[in-house]
């Protein structure tokens, strides 16, 4: 009989995400958002700044589309 692994919640910022956008495959973070053990939630407010500084983010990053993606994809956004 498999044994699940358990479930861990994390709360992530902007910060920790935008950073993840930027450095792409190369990102500390990487390890985070490919792990299937996390439940990662966000404020609503990172919408907004996403939307505030996502032309910087493009001009930044090498894989933008992809780690976006990645990023929204684990990401639940809790609405306050």
């Amino acid at each position: 009989m498999g044994r699940e692994k358990e479930r861990i919640r994390v709360v992530v910022d902007s910060n920790v995400a935008f950073s993840f956008i930027i450095r792409g495959r190369s990102s500390a973070y990487m390890d985070i958002f490919s792990k299937d053990n996390l439940e990662m939630y966000a404020p609503e407010d990172i919408l907004y700044e996403f939307g505030k500084y996502s032309e910087e983010l493009k001009s930044k990053s090498r894989e933008f589309e992809e780690t976006v993606f990645l990023v929204f994809l684990n990401l639940g956004i809790v609405y306050c």
